[in-house]
């Protein structure tokens, strides 16, 4: 047995939780009749920047933590299927026969009993919106993947997405349309160059210009002070056209050389607070701890109208608040200061919609003080007062896609 592997199934995992394992699975075995493969490995991005090991069950937590720690920054195969948006053998993805002298291939898969690797893209395995990768793995008596095999995962790879979404994340933007809602085909963008993305390009090209613009400075700046700026993420808020904020999660690296030599930046469009919502620890079942952190996700997502404290949310996954802030800010990109905000102000934004209630009772709902507390903290997380931001979005209303919002069409 690899080192990739445990005899034992984790505790809790006996009976999954419908989501991402589960489609996971019937995905893994549908690719299994075309090409053969004796191990798999699910990797998405997320709201924080770089790539997460989310599934299987069974792998070592050792393994998911070297790549985390050390490895994820070496994991040119990933990063180069993203870039292409195709399916790869690990041969592909490096340069003048890089691929067998890499320590991602030599210290890490190789070290885990696998010699040989391909690679399928996935639309949005986890988040909407957010890409991933699927490893299928062979050890070296099974032998290597072969051209043939890759046409043949291209040839499935449309469903394998099908079937990885279909009990996960919202991928269809026509459900999760709303007047001005801040959802694209791709939020998760990789700058080497401030002009345009290396991942994500077409996306990032049709956002409203003015916020293109916005990004792209933020982008330069990072990259001409990647020395200053690195490790360091940082939540900023952006207007489009309209004068509507858009919250981003910005990263900057000196060096990523999965990716370039150079410096890299990460722009991660944060994720609305029903995408948020909709996540299950069945989801992460490789990270423990990242999985552990989900049931807080839904306690803040159903409990946002009565501003429970950090004790008693950091109370529901057994943490202290000190350790419970910290690592849930360092694994999804945002503090739970600022998760309960968006919660409350996307409950605000629905029920301005439906214009059923008064500002003064919909202040209360939502879980502000006052109207005025509900006033001032609205314009500043949208940088529109609530009247205003409504007349907006009941001028957009007939808007049903959620990519022409995003563009401002």
């Amino acid at each position: 047995m690899s080192d990739l592997q445990d005899t034992q199934t984790r505790p809790g995992l006996d009976e999954p939780e419908r989501g991402s394992d589960v489609s996971v699975q019937k995905a893994v075995e549908q690719l299994r009749e075309e090409v053969s493969f004796s191990d798999y490995v699910l990797l998405t991005t997320l709201p924080r920047g770089g790539l997460q090991v989310a599934q299987p069950a069974h792998l070592r937590e050792s393994f998911a933590r070297a790549y985390s720690r050390e490895f994820a920054q070496l994991d040119r195969l990933s990063w180069e299927s993203l870039r292409r948006n195709a399916a790869l053998l690990a041969t592909d993805a490096f340069q003048n026969g890089e691929c067998e002298s890499s320590r991602f291939v030599t210290d890490f898969l190789q070290s885990a009993g696998y010699q040989h690797a391909a690679v399928v893209p996935l639309r949005a395995p986890v988040l909407s919106g957010y890409p991933g990768v699927l490893w299928l793995l062979r050890s070296r008596t099974e032998g290597p993947f072969t051209p043939d095999d890759v046409r043949k995962l291209e040839a499935s790879s449309a469903e394998v997405n099908r079937a990885i979404v279909a009990a996960g994340a919202v991928d269809d933007l026509d459900q999760c349309a709303a007047p001005l809602a801040h959802h694209v085909q791709n939020s998760h963008w990789v700058f080497t160059d401030a002009d345009d993305a290396s991942i994500g390009n077409d996306t990032f090209r049709s956002l409203d210009p003015t916020l293109k613009t916005a990004l792209q400075e933020v982008v330069r700046t990072r990259l001409t002070q990647s020395a200053e700026f690195d490790g360091q993420g940082d939540r900023i808020s952006l207007a489009d056209a309209r004068g509507d904020l858009w919250n981003f999660y910005v990263v900057t690296r000196a060096s990523f050389p999965a990716i370039a030599e150079g410096p890299v930046v990460f722009v991660c469009l944060q994720p609305e607070c029903n995408d948020w919502g909709s996540l299950r620890s069945a989801d992460f079942q490789a990270d423990n701890e990242l999985a552990r952190l989900i049931p807080a996700i839904r306690f803040m997502h159903e409990n946002f109208h009565r501003s429970p404290t950090l004790t008693e949310i950091a109370a529901t996954v057994h943490l202290s608040p000190f350790h419970f802030h910290r690592r849930f800010s360092e694994l999804l990109g945002i503090t739970p200061k600022h998760f309960l905000l968006d919660c409350q102000i996307g409950e605000a934004k629905r029920l301005l919609v439906a214009r059923e209630k008064e500002l003064s009772e919909l202040a209360t709902l939502c879980g502000f003080a006052h109207q005025s507390h509900f006033t001032s903290r609205f314009k500043q997380a949208t940088g529109l007062t609530p009247t205003r931001w409504r007349r907006l979005a009941l001028e957009q209303g007939g808007a049903s896609n959620g990519n022409s919002v995003a563009a401002g069409q």
